[in-house]
């Protein structure tokens, strides 16, 4: 009976953390470039996405050495991803995203946020599953 509960347990998760339509499906490992207004790149590195719980995302990145890690929360609605990220010492500046996930690839826009000059430097991204 017990290895029928394990079991049991054990399919569940997985079924859960594979499930086509929910929050985990967001959850890997990302290389990401962000790209100015001009269509130069702005930005590149690597963002790890990891579920929370109901339709919340934390968020860690490295962006090609510009303050060290980054680190926020997002949310989850549908297909969207809306992000906030910030340097981990930095509390004044951050870098917000919005995108789609599309099979292996999430693509929107992102802004920087906080003391930036008018308007903020933003534009598109494109972050590709590694």
């Amino acid at each position: 009976m017990a290895r029928r509960l394990t079991l049991l347990t054990v399919a569940a998760f997985a079924a859960a953390c594979s499930d086509a339509t929910g929050l985990g499906r967001f959850e890997s490992v990302y290389h990401i470039v962000g790209f100015s207004a001009t269509g130069d790149t702005a930005f590149t590195g690597s963002l790890l996405l990891v579920a929370q719980g109901g339709d919340s995302v934390r968020g860690t990145a490295d962006f090609s050495s510009v303050y060290g890690a980054w680190s926020g929360w997002g949310v989850v609605t549908g297909d969207t991803l809306t992000l906030s990220l910030a340097p981990a010492r930095i509390a004044d500046i951050g870098r917000g995203f919005t995108g789609t996930l599309t099979g292996s690839e999430i693509v929107g826009t992102w802004v920087d946020q906080g003391f930036t000059p008018q308007p903020p430097p933003s534009g598109p991204f494109t972050a590709h599953r590694s």
